[in-house]
C-alpha cells in the first residue's frame, strides 16, 4: 500500500538493517528508487538494489545494485536491465572502487553472469606518465 517498505528488519538497538519492497507478490519499486535497502548497524546504507517485476533493473546506464563502503563512499556498482547483467556500450558491468573513492576494477559480463573480462586499473602507472 503506497510506497511503504512491504518487511522492515531491525537492528537490536532498533535501527533498520533491512527493507523490502513489493508489489503483486514481486520485489518492485518504481520511480527509480531502491526496492531492497540494507543498512550498516550506524544506520548508513550498505547495499541499494532495484527492481521491476521481480528483476534486477535500472535504466538510462544507472547501476541496479550498489553497495556502499561504512563511511559512505560507493564500493561497488552492478548494471542490470530486466534480471540480466549488462550494460550498453561495451562499458564495464561492475566497477569496484577503493575506500578513498578511486576505481580499482572493471568487470565485464555476459548475458549469463560470466565474467568475460577484468581490467585493473593502476594508478602508479598513470602517475608516473603524467610527472615525468
Amino acid at each position: 500500500e503506497g510506497d511503504k517498505p512491504a518487511r522492515i528488519e531491525y537492528y537490536e538497538n532498533g535501527n533498520i538493517k533491512r527493507e523490502w519492497y513489493w508489489l503483486n507478490d514481486n520485489q518492485h519499486r518504481e520511480d527509480d528508487k531502491s526496492a531492497y535497502i540494507k543498512y550498516y548497524e550506524n544506520g548508513r546504507i550498505e547495499i541499494e538494489e532495484y527492481w521491476l517485476n521481480y528483476n534486477q533493473h535500472r535504466e538510462d546506464d544507472k547501476p541496479a545494485r550498489i553497495e556502499y563502503y561504512e563511511n559512505g563512499r560507493i564500493k561497488s556498482e552492478v548494471y542490470w536491465l530486466n534480471g540480466e547483467i549488462h550494460r550498453e556500450d561495451d562499458k564495464p558491468t561492475k566497477i569496484e572502487y577503493s575506500p578513498d573513492g578511486n576505481i580499482e576494477t572493471h568487470y565485464w559480463f555476459d548475458k549469463n553472469g560470466k565474467q568475460i573480462k577484468k581490467e585493473v586499473i593502476d594508478y602508479t602507472i598513470e602517475l608516473t606518465k603524467c610527472c615525468r
